[in-house]
């Protein structure tokens, strides 16, 4: 028993800090675990992959979300991931959205605490740093203020690696059997995160190259099997959005507008507990996104002598342990300062996440290696420099806040006041002090966050005033009391409350029981996107797109609201101009305001106004479609009988008195993987529009329009195949231990 609480006391002391420091934000604000993206993308998206689940389907394809609906090649809906079903699940059973994704959140901080402890402890430092570690890492500034509260994604992308990286440590190292790190190099990769995939990659490849120099081939023979697993389920979760990339809109250019990338002076003062970064981020995102840990102005009291005799005692089989986690760290300083645009690789300062956990782990190696700290005036002088240089950095970035930097370089003066005072003895007992300074600053920074943040309240998320989302019924308030498809143009002015029965934003569609063309996909379909105007990856449209939705197709003789079977059309008045604006800007304000006069005066034919509030107004069709994906148009007047239609597949007769061609379109976007029987795919009309056309000899024929994406099939093939070998080398693992005994 003593033995198990001497095992235990520090780890379950680190997972108390953490849930502490989690739980610190939710005293003001509720919300603040449902905000930014995660309300942009993710809630509603899980939302979606739950429903699907225990509908007994994959999120793989969905006519009913347009440009979004294109799951797989999106890859962040986890196709093949058994944890995005489980969160999803979660997410569509619970009743309130915010209390859900606060637990999601909160558990994967505990999680990612437990992970690098794990992993610490596998570079054999002892349970009272690997403790240390382990609470201050989901205390880093990026992972606590942007990851947790925003870029959920982000963080389980880390947590996966983590584990996936400690598992595969043992499994190497240790003999341990390849089920542990493949289950979590498994749910890293079919996560679909592209991120933690690429620091697997590096670890892979470098600790392989680590065994080919070492000649060790018994170890290589291990390496190898799991590098070729993950390929195969690399490949199966990438490979179709790559198959897709010709038409989306995700980039392909390298390119360096400086946005999220850091200076020198933002690694420097990452010790300094309200760090302010001088890097161009989004306004959400500025707070302490370079802050690491304040711990490492402690580095003048390490002993450098016995880490250098640590390190010198080490074979040459031990030190190449430490190599794979060495060019990890050169890596992530590489992508720290790459071009801020590298196709979908963008804003680089995402890497703080994997800089903080690898440079904590670091400092509690030089801790454990230091046995204990050294004290003397010389060191404590150069402690003190080290938060005035703190000070300083900041202070050129943005001088405006100098109160806040006296107040954390104070903070720390108090730690070098105590240190002077109790000497050899505080610094050999820092473990309590290192808690308490944790839960201060950590306090501290949520406070200060909202000097920055202050719209971060229950009725409103931060960045767009949309009214928060805690229950399905609340996000069904704030649908279209409509039938059918939605399409939205503009938005709601700034600082304005939603009125009831006006449209969700971005993901949180999903909430309501519409098809639209407004839900959050970070690849969209590029012609689509320029037809209608689209204006941010959120789903957001101008005004003018309405315009082109509502022209005519002459060969089909119907606008393109008919085509692409949208049933009702909500239109925003155009924003008030700014204090000052250029002609361009008037110009595009008086065509906006001209467009949204122009349809609430005089609707097209076949539509009515069906709802008008104070600055918008719901423009419906007579009689709607009520479903997306079906022939929505045949040429030289053919009849056209629909037998099934559903996501993937499409059935239906087309007969006519003319013995001529007939051309029929479909509400469909021209995805790659499209294909048909007994007729034949044109091109897509204005390059977005799935259309075929039919021979007379295949007139009062079943014709199948069939969509299988790219790749689709051979990854469900891999991902099987991952499992089969694994399965297979447990079974051959156990028979040999069984007669081993």
């Amino acid at each position: 028993m003593i033995n198990f609480i001497r095992k235990t006391k520090y780890p379950l002391i680190m997972v108390i800090v953490v849930l502490i420091t989690a739980l610190i934000p939710l005293i003001k604000y509720d919300n603040f675990y449902l905000y930014a993206d995660t309300v942009n993308g993710y809630v509603g998206q899980m939302y979606h992959t739950g429903y699907l689940i225990l509908h007994g389907q994959l999120p793989v394809f969905s006519t009913n979300y347009y440009a979004s609906g294109n799951f797989i090649a999106e890859g962040q809906w986890g196709t093949f991931s058994p944890l995005s079903w489980l969160i999803g699940v979660f997410i569509y059973l619970s009743p309130n959205v915010t209390f859900s994704m606060t637990i999601v959140k909160i558990a994967a901080l505990v999680a990612l605490s437990i992970g690098v402890y794990l992993l610490s402890r596998s570079f054999e430092i002892d349970r009272q740093w690997s403790s240390i570690a382990g609470f201050l890492a989901p205390n880093v500034g990026f992972i606590h203020f942007t990851d947790a509260p925003s870029w959920i994604t982000d963080l389980l992308s880390l947590v996966l690696f983590i584990f996936t990286f400690w598992a595969y440590r043992k499994y190497v190292h240790d003999g341990w059997s390849i089920i542990v790190p493949f289950i979590f190099g498994f749910f890293l990769v079919t996560q679909g995160y592209v991120y933690g995939v690429i620091y697997l990659v590096i670890l892979l490849v470098s600790h392989f190259l680590v065994v080919l120099f070492t000649r060790n081939w018994r170890q290589l023979r291990r390496v190898l099997l799991f590098d070729i697993l993950m390929l195969m389920l690399t490949l199966a979760v990438y490979m179709p959005g790559i198959l897709t990339g010709s038409v989306t809109t995700r980039a392909q250019t390298f390119a360096n507008t400086d946005f999220g990338s850091p200076t020198f002076s933002d690694f420097i003062n990452s010790f300094f507990p309200l760090a302010q970064t001088g890097m161009t981020v989004f306004a959400s995102g500025t707070n302490y996104v370079n802050y690491i840990a304040w711990v490492f102005v402690l580095l003048p009291f390490i002993n450098f002598s016995k880490v250098k005799q640590a390190l010198l005692k080490l074979r040459l089989k031990e030190a190449t342990l430490f190599i794979p986690i060495v060019v990890l760290v050169i890596f992530n300083f590489g992508m720290l300062l790459a071009p801020d645009q590298m196709g979908p690789i963008r804003m680089p300062y995402r890497n703080f996440a994997y800089l903080g956990v690898f440079e904590i782990i670091f400092f509690a190696l030089m801790a454990h290696a230091s046995q204990g700290f050294v004290y003397s005036k010389r060191r404590l002088g150069t402690f003190f420099a080290i938060i005035v240089a703190g000070y300083f950095l900041n202070f050129s970035q943005v001088p405006w806040l100098s109160k806040r930097f006296v107040l954390a370089a104070g903070i720390l003066g108090v730690l070098g006041v105590l240190i002077f005072l109790f000497k050899a003895n505080l610094l050999q007992k820092l473990f309590w002090p290192i808690v308490g300074m944790t839960l201060i600053v950590t306090g501290l920074q949520t406070i200060r966050y909202y000097d920055i943040v202050p719209n971060l309240t229950a009725e409103h998320t931060v960045e767009y005033n949309w009214p928060g989302i805690y229950s399905k019924k609340q996000a069904e308030n704030y649908t279209p009391a409509v039938k059918g498809s939605v399409a939205a143009f503009g938005a709601p002015k700034t600082g304005t409350y939603v009125d009831k029965n006006n449209y969700l934003f971005a993901n949180t569609w999903y909430f309501s029981k519409h098809q639209t063309i407004n839900a959050y996909t970070p690849v969209s379909f590029g012609a689509f996107w320029s037809f209608l105007n689209f204006t941010h990856v959120e789903g957001t449209t101008a005004i003018e797109g309405v315009n082109n939705l509502f022209s005519t197709n002459s060969v089909f003789e119907k606008n393109y609201a008919d085509l692409l079977a949208i049933d009702n059309v909500i239109i925003y008045q155009a924003n008030a101009l700014p204090e000052t604006y250029t002609n361009t800007d008037y110009a595009n304000y008086k065509a906006d305001n001209k467009t949204y006069r122009s349809f609430l005066t005089n609707p097209p034919a076949g539509w009515h106004i069906s709802k008008q509030n104070k600055d918008n107004y719901v423009l419906s069709r007579d009689t709607p479609f009520n479903e997306v994906g079906s022939v929505t148009g045949a040429s030289n007047g053919a009849n056209v009988q629909v037998i099934s239609n559903t996501d993937r597949k499409l059935t239906f007769k087309v007969t006519s008195d003319k013995q001529t061609d007939v051309q029929v379109v479909f509400s469909r976007l021209a995805w790659p993987g499209y294909s048909i029987d007994n007729a034949k795919l044109n091109r897509p009309i204005k390059d977005m529009l799935v259309n075929a056309t039919i021979k007379p000899n295949q007139f009062g024929k079943t014709i199948t329009l069939s969509f299988d994406p790219p790749f689709y099939a051979t990854g469900k093939i891999l991902v099987g195949l991952t499992i089969l070998i694994v399965l297979i080398v447990v079974a051959v693992d156990v028979i040999k231990y069984k007669r081993r005994t």
